[in-house]
């Protein structure tokens, strides 16, 4: 049986110090699920990290459709492989 998928989608809010207090206070969490959490692009690295060792999976927010070009403030999938992210959100 497949296990249930939650995307949380961390919107435009926190900063650094709120990122740090959500991975504390998910620090012994056990997942009957599986959790992907969606931060903002420039947040999923910092984020990966706080979360080293769990079993939260990534994604990122949205994703432009071009692979590559002169697509200011766009990002490709590719990227987000790069950054460590298995999953998108998109609309």
């Amino acid at each position: 049986m497949r296990r249930a998928l939650v995307v949380a989608n961390w919107k435009m809010h926190g900063d650094m110090a709120f990122a740090g207090a959500f991975a504390s206070a998910w620090r012994d969490v056990e997942y009957v699920c599986e959790a992907v959490l969606c931060p903002p692009w420039g947040y999923l690295m910092p984020v990966k990290a706080l979360f080293e060792n769990r079993q939260m999976r990534f994604g990122v927010q949205n994703v432009g459709v071009a692979s590559s070009g002169a697509f200011t403030g766009e990002h490709a999938e590719r990227m987000g492989r790069d950054l460590g992210a298995s999953y998108a959100i998109v609309g």
